[in-house]
């Protein structure tokens, strides 16, 4: 049987490195972004003249949950 490897703390990142790597992830700089910032800020100016999360995603083509997310903040929150 291997005997495990302890854990090693120097190999853990920082809190300012993971702070400067998650601000790097922001918004559309995520490959996996589906939205950019100004169709989010676009989406909640629609959300807020009345329109529903069923129209909005069919307009901008994604599901509805990735509207309702951005728009109430879950994700997309650093926008105003």
């Amino acid at each position: 049987m291997t005997q495990r490897t302890p854990w090693n703390k120097d190999k853990c990142h920082s809190k300012e490195t993971k702070a400067k790597m998650s601000a790097a992830r922001k918004g559309s700089k995520n490959g996996f972004a589906k939205l950019t910032e100004e169709k989010v800020i676009t989406l909640r100016k629609l959300k807020r003249a009345g329109r529903g999360y069923k129209d909005l995603a069919k307009e901008f083509n994604v599901h509805r949950s990735t509207c309702y997310y951005a728009i109430t903040g879950v994700t997309w929150g650093h926008l105003p």
